[in-house]
């Protein structure tokens, strides 16, 4: 008895979804298929990729490819298409790669530009601010100092502590 030909063992994966079938249309066409595939992308893990696919594209499609269809002219037209499908995407994805590559340069050499043009006013703030509170730290020991002089003074002098207070922020004040 001859062996099925590939369209008869379609139809039978089609109707009956006998996975023996289509793994004996794989087995006979994928050299084919794959070599189509390699010679188009130029690349052996893509070209596997695009097998992958035409593959995928035949089970899924098996129902209403008809009867007087070559299936190895079906698989080439379909690896072209797979094929090309790939290689726009990988290099749509590339050049938004390349555009998110270039994106991130500029914010870096943006990032430097505005850097060196605040860095030396951010410097300059940051002395002032050490200066201040050197001051500050310096200021609060005199007033502590202060404040237990006035204490005892007002004790002495007998001064309300509302005037008290105030003169000593006017003494803590004229220190800055």
């Amino acid at each position: 008895m001859p062996a099925p030909d590939d369209i008869e063992l379609l139809r039978d994966y089609a109707i009956r979804g006998s996975e023996a079938a289509f793994e004996t249309i794989v087995s006979r066409r994928v050299r084919f298929v794959y070599a189509a595939a390699l010679r188009q992308v130029r690349d052996p893990h893509m070209a596997e990729e695009v097998t992958q696919a035409v593959f995928i594209i035949l089970a899924q499609k098996a129902g209403s490819i008809r009867e007087k269809t070559i299936l190895t002219g079906w698989l080439f037209k379909t690896t072209r298409f797979v094929a090309l499908a790939q290689t726009r995407a990988l290099a749509r994805r590339r050049q938004y790669e390349q555009e998110a590559h270039l994106q991130t340069e500029s914010n870096d050499t943006s990032r430097d530009a505005l850097w060196e043009q605040v860095s030396p006013s951010s410097m300059a703030a940051l002395r002032i601010s050490a200066r201040r509170i050197a001051r500050l730290c310096c200021c609060d020991f005199l007033r502590t100092k202060v404040l237990r002089k006035s204490a005892a003074r007002s004790a002495r002098e007998k001064i309300p502590p509302e005037c008290a207070s105030i003169a000593r922020w006017k003494s803590c004040a004229n220190i800055l």
